[in-house]
């Protein structure tokens, strides 16, 4: 893996960062803006990641862990966010309609339909990986989604929105075909440094591939295939998917950029308690004052698309879930807390030690756990609405949003937007 590398070649080339959680107006969505044969794949790939890896270190990240109560908005705009009273359309309109409509989604379009015209089978196989990522991600947050009607430029302006069990059935293709695109010989063009996750190691893409199989199975709680799947995903740290950052005022990481221009959130109270009443070694990582210098969100920092520790906690739960020998379900766990300790910092040995200490392994204890080591990550949300735990006491009234609103832009200029009440409608996996 790439992590350590720097690649100011291709960041500086990203006039995507600086995004912030404000409402912006975008229309157009579904027209292409670029012209396919105007952008090399070694120029749109890098640009793909970074993009994809701010919109989910950012916004997907501040909304979803506002839910979580990880984190807890004080001031301004983030203090009515967090009693759920500012948890608005509006404030969808960037992650959805900038950030992945016409910025990601549209450039893996591109990206895919080139490399399938010159036989660039690795480029192809990537741009399938990271889209089946981008369908899903937007099909956990939002549930129906414009799909097999999206990019059709002037044809189809207001398209329909499929029902999510059908995306997240386009999402295993996807996640198969580029399976297979990177389990082959690569030919055409190659990626290399452009590709900022993997340098094009085609072995790697397919780890991160099962992994993300195995993420969509246990959302559907298939744990038996979630269980397959993640035995041919990640074998250690080294393995995981992230898109590393670079220090400056342009490049940094999305969580740094926000405290040092924001500062109107801070820790939630829920993660605070339970970091200090299980005496986590990782508190003291945590805790500290959302602003610059905050030791988690540095700059520099290569924020996780998917971890070597959400891997073996889902080993873990797959092994509970399948009624596994207790003493491989307590070893998968207390595999998956040591890796959730190391990946902030924390010495090998005073993570195991925190792991061995914590005893056999339940539901609750796994969940528990995974929140811990999920610090910030969109996918805690996904796990809180499978087994709502740990128990969270909602921050206003008495229900917890389960899903995001769709978007204003939406609302006002695509009929088909379904309308939802994000209080009581559910994404499709949480019925």
């Amino acid at each position: 893996m790439l992590k350590n590398k720097i690649y100011t070649f291709a960041l500086a080339l990203i006039v995507l960062v600086g995004f912030s959680s404000c409402e912006s107006y975008f229309e157009g969505i579904n027209e292409n803006p670029n012209d396919p044969t105007d952008v090399s794949q070694d120029v749109l790939l890098p640009g793909i990641e970074v993009n994809l890896g701010f919109t989910y270190g950012g916004d997907f990240s501040r909304y979803a862990s506002i839910l979580t109560q990880h984190a807890k908005g004080e001031t301004r705009q983030w203090a009515s966010i967090n009693n759920y009273s500012s948890f608005l359309p509006v404030n969808f309109n960037t992650p959805w309609s900038f950030s992945m409509y016409a910025g990601v989604l549209n450039d893996l379009k591109i990206l895919k339909e080139k490399s399938a015209e010159d036989g660039s089978n690795y480029y192809e196989g990537i741009a399938s990986i990271l889209e089946a990522y981008s369908w899903m991600l937007m099909v956990d947050f939002f549930n129906d989604v414009p799909f097999s009607e999206a990019f059709q430029g002037t044809d189809i302006i207001q398209p329909t929105y499929d029902d999510a069990a059908s995306v997240y059935a386009g999402v295993s293709t996807l996640l198969a075909a580029g399976i297979t695109k990177m389990s082959e010989e690569a030919t055409g063009r190659t990626p290399g440094a452009d590709d900022l996750m993997y340098g094009g190691d085609g072995a790697s893409w397919v780890k991160f591939a099962h992994g993300l199989t195995a993420r969509m199975h246990l959302h559907q709680k298939n744990y038996s295939s979630a269980l397959t799947s993640i035995g041919s995903s990640f074998e250690s740290a080294a393995d995981e998917a992230s898109v590393q950052f670079l220090a400056g005022s342009t490049t940094a990481a999305p969580w740094f950029q926000f405290n040092r221009d924001r500062g109107d959130i801070q820790v939630g109270d829920a993660m605070a308690a339970l970091l200090s009443a299980n005496a986590d070694p990782r508190e003291s990582l945590f805790t500290p004052t959302f602003d610059g210098s905050h030791p988690i969100f540095i700059d520099g920092r290569a924020v996780p698309l998917m971890s070597y520790a959400e891997a073996e906690f889902i080993r873990a739960e797959c092994l509970l879930q399948t009624s596994a020998d207790q003493g491989d379900v307590d070893a998968a766990f207390a595999s998956a807390v040591a890796a959730g300790c190391e990946k902030y910092g924390v010495d090998a040995t005073a993570a195991s030690d925190y792991a061995a200490g914590l005893g056999s392994a339940d539901l609750n204890a796994i969940m528990t756990q995974k929140y811990m080591s999920m610090y910030m990550e969109p996918e805690a949300f996904n796990d809180y609405r499978r087994h709502e735990l740990p128990a969270l006491t909602p921050n206003a009234g008495s229900a917890i949003p389960n899903r995001f609103p769709y978007p204003e832009e939406e609302i006002l200029y695509n009929t088909n937007t379904p309308a939802v009440d994000i209080f009581t409608d559910k994404v499709f996996w949480d019925n």
